[in-house]
């Protein structure tokens, strides 16, 4: 089974601990928790606000529209 990556994109993704929209280019992390997935800034994560969002699942750095229209597939392994 094929798992698409879902890649942050400039406009769409808000940091969950201060609720800002990182700028296309900024690293942000994604956190899982009892009510999803969430995303933290490089801000929240450096003062360790990301934390209480849950486990590090992975990061990434936020794209623009057009630099997420590239399809990225992963095969499960």
């Amino acid at each position: 089974m094929e798992e698409v990556l879902e890649h942050p994109i400039d406009g769409t993704v808000s940091c969950g601990c201060c609720g800002r929209f990182p700028l296309v280019g900024e690293r942000v992390t994604r956190h899982v928790n009892r009510r999803g997935r969430e995303w933290a800034c490089e801000s929240c994560e450096a003062s360790g606000r990301g934390a209480r969002l849950g486990a590090i699942t992975d990061s990434d750095r936020v794209r623009s529209l057009g630099g997420a229209a590239n399809v990225h597939v992963r095969s499960a392994a």
